[in-house]
């Protein structure tokens, strides 16, 4: 199979993890294996049922968001399993997500020409001096929250081996949704 098959596997492979990690944060499911059998009909129905023109939820997902990153679809599975599994442990700290969500934000206000620089366009091309710092970041962060760091190290393998269609090491980090997601985590909502 060709990268780009892979590359599309991922993605939606990531989309369908965000999807089942929504229902299992909004539906009051009790027990494991109502939770399982719900993902599952949940994740096959997804895959199979189109839902317009053809084209079936994940697709038109993908659509809407793009590829989400490789840092949302593995903190979504640690939420899938943190719930099903009911482990009590904190994925994202507040620390932590004020920390994602102002370099998120930085990163997002620049790419649309907001700021007089643009970090996003380093993503290109990551050099010597952004990879240091990006590793100073990840020590940072691993001294608070060690399994983010985990994720973001994950990440940036992931973008080593150009996993994803994008060649931005930002695409593998960040996303529209973990934005969200650490802004829902400061206020209290997740």
């Amino acid at each position: 199979m060709p990268v780009n098959n892979y590359a599309y596997i991922l993605a939606m492979l990531i989309n369908l993890l965000a999807l089942s990690t929504i229902t299992l944060k909004f539906l009051p499911l009790k027990s494991t294996k109502t939770k399982i059998l719900t993902l599952l009909v949940l994740n096959l129905g997804s895959l199979c049922i189109p839902i317009y023109n053809g084209f079936n939820i994940l697709f038109l997902m993908r659509g809407v968001l793009s590829d989400l990153s490789i840092t949302t679809g593995i903190l979504s599975l640690l939420y899938i399993f943190k719930n099903i599994f009911k482990i009590d442990v904190k994925i994202l700290s507040k620390t932590t997500s004020l920390v994602i969500f102002l370099f998120a934000s930085i990163l997002y206000l620049s790419a649309f020409g907001l700021l007089p620089f643009d970090i996003y366009d380093l993503g290109f091309t990551p050099s010597i001096a952004v990879i240091c710092i990006l590793g100073l970041t990840l020590l940072i962060i691993y001294k608070y929250n060690r399994i983010i760091s985990w994720v973001l190290l994950l990440a940036y393998l992931c973008f080593y081996f150009k996993l994803q269609t994008s060649i931005n090491l930002f695409d593998y980090l960040f996303d529209p949704v973990l934005w969200i997601i650490s802004f829902l985590c400061l206020i209290g909502v997740l």
